[in-house]
């Protein structure tokens, strides 16, 4: 399958599940589906859910990176007690939504897809001011998956190569700059999402998966 058929294809899953779930609360669980796969393909490959399959994160790649602006990220958005802050919110709303169902599972199905379109609704608006994929810098699922596979299958540097040129920094949708690392010679960021945007811009061929 062509990359841009294959990436759209999967970008499109997150507006079908949206609108297929206002009429089939059940596919709100589909949430601990993408969790729980994330999860496990990150103790081998990192974040690569993230850069590869997660809809969300390609639906704003695909469809929100040409709104955007473009800026960089705030620093705030990258730290450690932001995203954990995040995470506890997003935590205490699904325990809150888990309680007012009643062990009713189409309530709760409900109650977790309008935490996916809040938070979609959110990634957009923060997108289009700054680069397209920030939601995934605090994304809670991300922060897992780059906690638990930092090291896993990371990517490779070769520093006799790197000429410090900046283009991967420029083309990284996480803002990573890949030729910092190249004295280690592997990307060890948590979060690097395996997307290979690197590796194709680079002029000396020094990155590599």
């Amino acid at each position: 399958m062509n990359k841009l058929l294959y990436r759209r294809s999967i970008a499109l899953v997150l507006p079908l599940l949206i609108f297929a779930g206002l009429y089939y609360p059940l596919l709100g669980y589909g949430i601990f589906a993408c969790m729980f796969a994330a999860i496990a393909i990150s103790f081998h490959n990192g974040r690569y859910w993230c850069g590869r399959l997660c809809p969300r994160g390609l639906f704003f790649d695909e469809f929100l990176h040409g709104l955007s602006r473009k800026k960089q990220v705030p620093s705030p958005y990258k730290s450690v007690p932001f995203k954990m802050t995040w995470m506890a919110i997003l935590m205490t709303v699904m325990t809150i939504q888990f309680v007012l169902s009643r062990g009713n599972i189409y309530l709760f199905g409900r109650g977790l897809l309008m935490i996916l379109i809040v938070t979609t609704i959110i990634g957009i608006f923060l997108g289009i001011y700054h680069k397209a994929r920030i939601w995934c810098y605090f994304c809670p699922i991300g922060t897992m998956c780059g906690w638990m596979g930092r090291s896993r299958n990371p990517l490779n540097i070769d520093g006799a190569k790197c000429l410090d040129c900046n283009i991967c920094l420029k083309n990284c949708p996480m803002g990573i700059h890949a030729g910092g690392y190249k004295n280690l010679g592997k990307v060890v960021s948590g979060d690097c999402t395996k997307c290979g945007n690197c590796i194709g811009v680079c002029p000396q061929n020094a990155l590599s998966l």
